[in-house]
């Protein structure tokens, strides 16, 4: 690998780069280092049918966002998981904004859902589950906010939106990615996911 991704996307003050392969392979050192990026090392999680959690939590209503309401609230939860010094950024809040926006699209033209554990009525947990229809179905930015993690609410999330996918998108195999030092991933295997490939990204932060 090697070259400059600028001319492709001149205004990109942050870069993040998947490369295409299943092995975890990072290609050239010298290469990414010319383009100053990261590497990180992640596992793909491959299921065809879930368990159920052992024990799901009480309190929480856990469904698909529908409404201008909701997705307004899934705009609130990314931002308190976000970094601080993204928190107060104005270009964050703008990709967040125009993230959300594409992922309701989708939702809302049929490839996909994005489910909520709601407690007390504000969204505490979320995960986007899509598919092109081909038989995987792919889990998209699962996150709980920071003050009601570890009450099991991010595994009913991902239990409840794997079973509408086996059912309703009629997938065949869900997909979940994860890294593999992050305690998310024992919550993953608990429901019967199973690593089945290595995925590598490439990221360069603003500078």
């Amino acid at each position: 690998m090697g070259g400059d991704l600028r001319p492709a996307l001149p205004d990109a003050g942050h870069l993040a780069v998947g490369l295409d392969g299943t092995d975890g392979e990072v290609g050239d050192p010298d290469g990414l280092a010319r383009l100053g990026v990261e590497t990180e090392s992640l596992v793909v999680l491959t299921a065809d049918r879930l368990t159920a959690p052992a024990s799901p939590p009480s309190g929480a209503d856990v469904r698909p966002l529908t409404g201008d309401a909701d997705w307004a609230q899934a705009a609130e939860l990314r931002l308190a998981c976000a970094d601080e010094d993204e928190q107060g950024s104005a270009e964050h809040r703008l990709f967040v904004a125009r993230k959300l926006a594409e992922d309701r699209r989708l939702c809302e033209a049929g490839y996909g859902a994005w489910f909520g554990a709601f407690v007390g009525g504000r969204l505490r947990s979320s995960a986007g589950l899509f598919t092109d229809g081909r038989g995987p179905a792919r889990y998209q930015d699962v996150a709980t906010h920071p003050g009601f993690r570890g009450r099991g609410y991010a595994t009913s999330v991902v239990y409840e939106a794997g079973r509408w996918g086996l059912t309703q998108l009629r997938a065949r195999t869900l997909v979940i990615v994860a890294d593999p030092g992050h305690h998310a991933i024992r919550l993953y295997r608990a429901l019967g996911f199973a690593g089945t490939e290595r995925q590598v990204q490439l990221q360069r932060a603003p500078r």
